[in-house]
C-alpha cells in the first residue's frame, strides 16, 4: 500500500526536497546574518575534556534553576587560543576549570554540520570567576547564619586534655606529614592517639569525601575526643570547597569539636569559620594539640604532689582523733566510778548511743573519703604512668588504714561496752556490794542512822527489810 498524505499537508510535487547539508548550511548562513558577531555569556562546567592528540579543549555548557537544567550547549576552545586562555586564568586565579564552576565566556555561535551547534571560545574572565566564589562564599556565611548553626560548633566542650584525635586529610598530602612531624618531635606527642581518615581535600568531589569521614566518626563518637581538619596551603580555587555550604553545615553540626589546619594565612574559610577552633596550618594544630597536653602533664604532677599533702594531712588527723577517743575515753571512765550505782546503767546506755553513732558517722565520712580519693587516683591515672605510680602506691597505704579503722573503733567499742557491763549493778552486787537504802534513798554514812531504823538491802534475787540494832563507825586512817 502506497503513503498517501493528508488532505491538510501539502503535495510533494508542490515543493522542492533538501538534503540535510542543505538545510543546516541554510541555517548556519541566517545564524552567521543574524548572530554572527562576539557575546559574553555566563554559563556552568557540566564537563571538560582536553584531547591529548591536538591540545583542544572541549566543555558541556549548562544553565540550572533550582537544580532543573534550563539550557544546554557545547563549548570549544581550540588549542591555540587555549595557550593563552587557559595559563592566564590559571595565573589569576590560582587554579584550572572544574566541573561546577560558572565562567563568563567570550563565545561566537557557531553551527557545524556534522557536529551541530555549539560555542567557539575565544576568552574566560577568571576575575568573574573569583568574585563568583567571593559570592558563593557570602551566601553559604548568610544562610548557616539563617540556619541558626553559626555559633554550634564553638559551643562543644573542648576538654583540656585531647588525647584520642580522628584526623581529616589526604594520606598523600604534605601537610599530613607536617602534622606528623611536628608531633613525632615532641616527646608527649606519644601519649596521643591518633586515627587518620583519608579524604579528598581538593575537588569537585572533596565535600562528599569529607562528609563520609565525618559520618564515619560520628559512628563512633565515644573514641575521640576532637576532629581535626587539616589540608596544605593553595589557592582561593583551590580552597573553594571549604567555603561549600554543605560542608560548612557539617562541620557547625557536628557533636564534637572541630580543629581546623587549612593551611592559609590571609582569609579564613568559612569552614574555619563555623569550626570550634581554627588554626593557620597543620603544624600550628600540631602545637595546639601538644600544648594542652603539655598543660595536663605539668596539672597532674602538681595533683600529685597535693595528694600526697592531702593523704599525709589525713593521716596526721586521724591520729589526732584516735588520741582524743583515747582521751575521752579515760575521761568517760573516771566520770562512771564517780556516779552512782543508780545511774550507772542508764549511763551505760547513752555511751553506747553516742559511741555507735560516732561509728556510723566516723565510717561514712571515712567511705566518702574513700570514695573521693578513689575517684581522683582513678581521675590522674589515666593521665601520667608515673602519676599512677605513686597513686596506686598511697591508694593502697591509705586502703589498708580504712580497712584497720573500723576494726579499731569495733574494739574500743567492745571495751567500753565490757567496762559499762563491769561497772553495771548487777555485776557490782555480785562481787558482793549491795546496795543499802533508807527511806527510799541509799545510805552512803553511818552518821545518817541511828538504834532502831529500818533499812533495806537490796539482793539480786529480792530484798531485805531489817532494824538497826547496834551502829560501830570506823574511825578514818
Amino acid at each position: 500500500m502506497g503513503y498517501n498524505a493528508s488532505p491538510s499537508q501539502p503535495q510533494q510535487q508542490s515543493f522542492q526536497t533538501l538534503k540535510l547539508s542543505e538545510l543546516l548550511g541554510y541555517v548556519k548562513g541566517v545564524l552567521n546574518n543574524a548572530i554572527g558577531g562576539f557575546y559574553w555569556i555566563t554559563a556552568e562546567v557540566s564537563n571538560i575534556s582536553q584531547s591529548a592528540h591536538n591540545g583542544h579543549v572541549y566543555f558541556d555548557l549548562v544553565e540550572t534553576q533550582n537544580g532543573i537544567k534550563k539550557a544546554f550547549v557545547r563549548g570549544n576552545l581550540w588549542s591555540g587560543r587555549a595557550s593563552q586562555v587557559l595559563p592566564r586564568f590559571y595565573q589569576v586565579t590560582g587554579g584550572s576549570i572544574t566541573f561546577g564552576m560558572e565562567l563568563m565566556m567570550l563565545v561566537k555561535v557557531d553551527m557545524h554540520l556534522q557536529y551541530g551547534l555549539s560555542l567557539t571560545i575565544y576568552d574566560i574572565n577568571p576575575e568573574y570567576t573569583l568574585g563568583h566564589l567571593e559570592r558563593l562564599r557570602q551566601e553559604t556565611i548568610n544562610r548557616l547564619k539563617a540556619d541558626g548553626v553559626w555559633d554550634l560548633n564553638r559551643q562543644q566542650y573542648l576538654p583540656t586534655l585531647v588525647q584520642r584525635v580522628a584526623v581529616i586529610t589526604s594520606a598523600t598530602a604534605a601537610g599530613w606529614g607536617d602534622f606528623q612531624k611536628q608531633i613525632s618531635q615532641n616527646i608527649v606527642g606519644k601519649l596521643l592517639k591518633i586515627t587518620l581518615f583519608s579524604s579528598m581535600m581538593q575537588g569537585d568531589g572533596t565535600t562528599a569525601s569529607i562528609a563520609n569521614s565525618l559520618s564515619n566518626i560520628a559512628e563512633n563518637l565515644e573514641d575521640f575526643d576532637a576532629v581535626v581538619i587539616i589540608r596544605g596551603g593553595g589557592s582561593k580555587m583551590d580552597l573553594s570547597a571549604f567555603d561549600d555550604y554543605l560542608l560548612c553545615s557539617l562541620i557547625a553540626n557536628f557533636p564534637l569539636p572541630i580543629i581546623t589546619g587549612i593551611g592559609h594565612e590571609k582569609d579564613l574559610s568559612v569552614a574555619d569559620m563555623v569550626a570550634h577552633t581554627p588554626q593557620k596550618t597543620p603544624t600550628a594544630v600540631a602545637d595546639f594539640l601538644l600544648r594542652r597536653l603539655e598543660l595536663v602533664i605539668t596539672q597532674l604532677l602538681n595533683a600529685e604532689s597535693r595528694l600526697q599533702l592531702i593523704l599525709s594531712q589525713s593521716v596526721e588527723k586521724s591520729i589526732q582523733k584516735q588520741d582524743y577517743l583515747s582521751q575521752r575515753s579515760r575521761v568517760v571512765l573516771g566520770q562512771i566510778e564517780k556516779r552512782s550505782l543508780l545511774q550507772l546503767s542508764d549511763f551505760g546506755h547513752t555511751l553506747e548511743k553516742e559511741l555507735t553513732l560516732r561509728l556510723r558517722l566516723e565510717t561514712e565520712r571515712v567511705n566518702s573519703t574513700q570514695v573521693h580519693l578513689r575517684h581522683v587516683l582513678e581521675l590522674h591515672s589515666s593521665k601520667s604512668l608515673q602519676g599512677l605510680q605513686v597513686i596506686n602506691y598511697f591508694s593502697q597505704r591509705l586502703a589498708s588504714w580504712l580497712r584497720n579503722f573500723p576494726h579499731k573503733l569495733l574494739e574500743t567499742l567492745d571495751q567500753y561496752e565490757r567496762i559499762a557491763d563491769l561497772h553495771s549493778p548487777q555485776s557490782i552486787m555480785k562481787r558482793g556490794f549491795l546496795p543499802v537504802m533508807k527511806d527510799g534513798a541509799p545510805l552512803y554514812s553511818v552518821d545518817s542512822l541511828k538504834i532502831s531504823d529500818t533499812i533495806k538491802v537490796l539482793l539480786l534475787d529480792g530484798e531485805i527489810t531489817t532494824n538497826i540494832q547496834s551502829i560501830e563507825k570506823k574511825d578514818d586512817e
